[in-house]
């Protein structure tokens, strides 16, 4: 699932993004980094309107893939030390995937709530 649901809409992202009457004009978007490769594309419709309106993209995953996971479940757990080279692949994959979708990432942050 896209980090905002249901996704922004293009009329949404134009008064969050917007710098006209009636528009917020912020400049900075945060996505969320899936742990499933495969939902890297429900980023992408509002991160790429946003750019186009001068915004910045910034990242963070809610958690690593289960697989890299000492509980093998996106709920709870602790990445596996085995797993940092694999779990920083993932990042530069989401990374790769949306600038090649038209959306450069500004910053990656490691984890949505480190502190969890």
């Amino acid at each position: 699932m896209p980090g905002w649901i249901p996704d922004l809409t293009a009329e949404q992202v134009d008064t969050a993004f917007g710098n006209g009457p009636g528009q917020i004009g912020m400049s900075i978007l945060r996505v969320r980094i899936s742990y499933d490769p495969g939902e890297f594309a429900l980023e992408v419709p509002a991160a790429a309107r946003a750019v186009q309106l001068g915004a910045k993209v910034i990242a963070s995953p809610w958690s690593p893939p289960p697989e890299l996971k000492s509980n093998g479940n996106i709920v709870g757990g602790s990445l596996n030390v085995e797993s940092y080279a694999a779990y920083a692949d993932h990042l530069l994959s989401f990374r790769d995937f949306m600038e090649d979708s038209g959306v450069p990432i500004y910053a990656i942050s490691v984890q949505n709530e480190p502190d969890m």
